[in-house]
């Protein structure tokens, strides 16, 4: 059976797809080799003009032509760079070691890369932890006062000495408050997941 945290990643990976995992720059969009005239720096990134992305391995732009680099570096912070076209030179970077250097990258940063029939989720391994760890928080609490045979909670008919008032009506309540704080520690897990990855 797949953990709440699983089904939970799963959803998301439905949910937004492939960009999670590529980052700012999509699948499709071809990336560079980027180097600098009397450096022996080397940066990986996509360009775009005036907002467009250049799609072709050999882009006919002037010395002048400012340009836009959007790294290519998926398991880090977003960043770009503004420059004009002189300032760089350019190798187009064969789609197979893109897809190589993505996942050697994610790896070496501690990622770990969920494949599903829907695609590939990186997601760091202390989220995994905190979530697995308050799914199993949440199914404890949820679980703590049943019996054989019970699910945890009672259905249409009301629970011995659930009545207003008593005892068991108020570690209900505390049971269910408990349930709630540890889901919300599940959530926020996730979010950070979602801020990361998913959001704009």
């Amino acid at each position: 059976m797949y953990s709440l945290a699983y089904i939970t990643i799963h959803t998301l990976l439905i949910s937004f797809g492939a960009s999670a995992y590529w980052g700012p720059v999509p699948e499709d969009v071809r990336t560079f080799v980027i180097t600098y005239p009397d450096s022996e720096e080397r940066d990986y990134a996509a360009l775009q003009v005036n907002g467009e992305w250049i799609l072709d391995s050999t882009p006919d732009l002037s010395n002048n032509q400012q340009v836009t680099l959007i790294y290519d570096y998926p398991w880090q912070e977003p960043a770009t760079h503004n420059t004009l076209f002189r300032n760089i030179r350019i190798d187009s970077e064969p789609r197979a070691l893109r897809a190589n250097r993505i996942e050697q990258g994610y790896k070496d940063a501690d990622y770990v890369l969920m494949r599903l029939d829907t695609g590939v989720l990186p997601v760091q391994e202390q989220d995994i932890a905190l979530a697995e760890r308050a799914a199993a928080m949440a199914a404890e609490v949820n679980g703590s006062d049943s019996t054989p045979g019970e699910v945890g909670t009672y259905g249409a008919t009301e629970a011995p000495g659930n009545e207003p008032g008593s005892s068991a009506a108020g570690f209900s309540g505390y049971r269910w408050g408990a349930h709630a704080l540890v889901l919300l520690g599940l959530g926020l897990a996730l979010f950070g997941i979602y801020r990361r990855f998913l959001a704009d």
